[in-house]
């Protein structure tokens, strides 16, 4: 768990690419690393994907030094309290059709470093046997991630998501976009609406997770099983919209897509990211409401879920408790 006020205090910050012609020049790494001081913030803004990283705590690194988790913890240079830092999804990788076009949740991992030959010429069998991965034993170990990742899904009764960190993860996004109409002086406009909606999907998640740890403690029918992981499908299909980006009809993704200027860097909240950048004030006030009815339609997928579970009880329960009611 990273510092808790990292998101209110920190700006989203990811690796930057050499300029082409520095690269033409050598074959070392192109990305340039964040520093160990920038990298220990990051990790306080990203506290993802818990589930990749746990399978990573279970599949030896190739160096002989631990875990694939422990290696990377170490080599990211965190301190103890915080994790090592995630990207988030964005463009110009193999997932987009999935992604940014359909909402279906992803996660991708690799293991990098010094080479310089990545979509060259000299990207070959014999650079990679000899030089790149003798014995391929960085492939096996992401694949080994990968049906670890793929085993634990497959194997789930209910799908292992987990919305609660999700809808956290978004509200941390939401201070650099009031920041960057701050900048482009939209005087009256906020993400007030959002955060509204992020506190609403919060609480469903919540909700859910309560039915869900109850329902899985026995047996579960398929049948309820089978109707709350539907539901759970609709969660992140709720973030998209049919029509796409203004800029880009062909992305549909409303959280993360690839940035129009730079199609391997990624953009948080497209829609609104690019009205604000666009300086349309009415524009971005629009964007800003629906993607808060986005918000609100996927809260409403996780009540759905709930219910599935035979949850809906237990909600109105603790809804109740929770005002003090009897």
């Amino acid at each position: 768990m990273g510092k808790v006020t990292g998101f209110l205090e920190i700006d989203r910050r990811d690796r930057r690419y050499a300029p082409a012609g520095d690269r033409v020049r050598h074959y070392r790494e192109f990305m340039i690393p964040l520093s160990e001081e920038a990298n220990r913030d990051q990790a306080d803004v990203d506290q993802r994907l818990e589930q990749l990283r746990d399978v990573a705590r279970g599949v030896d690194d190739p160096s002989g030094q631990g875990s694939v988790y422990a290696v990377w913890r170490q080599r990211s240079g965190v301190p103890d309290s915080a994790e090592p830092a995630m990207g988030n999804p964005g463009g110009g990788s193999d997932f987009a059709g999935f992604y940014n076009h359909l909402g279906i949740p992803i996660a991708d991992w690799g293991f990098g470093g010094s080479g310089g030959v990545y979509h060259s010429a000299y990207d070959s069998y014999h650079w990679m046997r000899t030089f790149g991965d003798p014995g391929y034993k960085y492939h096996a170990a992401a694949a080994r991630i990968g049906a670890a990742m793929v085993l634990r899904l497959a194997n789930a009764d209910v799908l292992p998501y987990d919305y609660v960190e999700y809808a956290r993860t978004m509200r941390r996004h939401l201070p650099a976009v009031d920041s960057a109409i701050a900048r482009a002086k939209m005087t009256g406009l906020s993400t007030a609406a959002v955060v509204g909606a992020v506190g609403r999907l919060e609480r469903a998640a919540a909700d859910f997770v309560r039915a869900r740890d109850k329902t899985v403690a026995g047996p579960i029918s398929k049948e309820r099983a089978s109707r709350a992981n539907q539901a759970l499908r609709g969660v992140e299909r709720a973030l998209t919209r049919p029509e796409g980006l203004r800029t880009r009809p062909w992305y549909r993704n409303l959280i993360y897509a690839a940035d129009e200027n730079n199609g391997y860097a990624d953009v948080v909240f497209p829609s609104v990211s690019e009205a604000v950048r666009g300086g349309d004030v009415a524009l971005a006030g629009r964007e800003i409401a629906d993607l808060a009815s986005r918000f609100d339609a996927a809260a409403r997928a996780l009540d759905a879920a709930r219910d599935a579970l035979g949850g809906e009880g237990e909600r109105r329960a603790v809804g109740r408790e929770g005002r003090g009611e009897q």
